[in-house]
């Protein structure tokens, strides 16, 4: 697990956090589009581009999913924010910002493995805080049907706003195609938790990198 104190802010700081992920199963590539004047990222997995990653002079990273080739997963599915927190586990990464823009909106995307060998991608905004929030969320994998309702975004809510006696898990499905069941095997949404800090946790005897909603397995 890697938690920088100080989050990526460009290109260079980008391709260093993500490229142990390479080694992770992640990505099988993760490289500049241009050695010597690189304008983005480009991950890559089974031979496709699935992720591309600019960023601008004010430090906002863009996170362009795709699902089939130069398609990407829409606007609802593409994140652009500046990062204030990030966590780097074996089974996959979350970003997340704190208060931006007027009104106030807080942004996540993550990246995790799915239960057919895929990486699969999620995306968020919403405007209350942490503790206490039902918003809409996407996710998107390479290969998805966009025409379906699940892939159009989905409501999840959570209740961290005390602190509990437990935490609990829920599955983050993926939409697939029409009658799959696929969902994340390594990234799960904390809808209780008994520690709602970032950082390390072993819930059910499992380590996790938990940030905000997000809890990222880490084995």
């Amino acid at each position: 697990m890697y938690i920088p104190n100080t989050a990526p802010s460009n290109l260079a700081e980008m391709l260093d956090f993500l490229l142990p992920s390479v080694q992770d199963g992640l990505f099988d590539s993760v490289a500049y589009d241009d050695a010597e004047n690189p304008a983005k990222i480009v991950c890559t997995q089974n031979g496709n581009v699935i992720l591309e990653i600019t960023v601008n002079e004010s430090s906002q990273f863009t996170f362009t999913p795709y699902i089939a080739e130069g398609v990407s997963g829409g606007i609802n599915h593409t994140a652009f924010f500046r990062i204030d927190e990030a966590v780097r586990c074996s089974g996959g990464f979350c970003f997340r910002s704190n208060a931006q823009g007027s009104p106030i909106y807080y942004y996540r995307f993550a990246a995790a493995k799915t239960d057919s060998g895929k990486t699969a991608f999620l995306a968020y905004t919403y405007m209350n805080n942490d503790t206490n929030s039902a918003a809409q969320m996407y996710v998107t994998c390479f290969g998805d049907n966009p025409e379906l309702k699940l892939y159009n975004g989905y409501f999840f809510a959570v209740n961290l706003g005390e602190v509990h006696d437990r935490t609990i898990l829920s599955r983050i499905p993926v939409a697939g195609v029409r009658g799959s069941t696929g969902c994340f095997t390594t990234a799960f949404l904390r809808t209780a938790a008994q520690f709602r800090e970032t950082g390390a946790q072993i819930i059910g005897g499992k380590q996790y990198g938990c940030i905000g909603q997000i809890a990222i397995l880490d084995e």
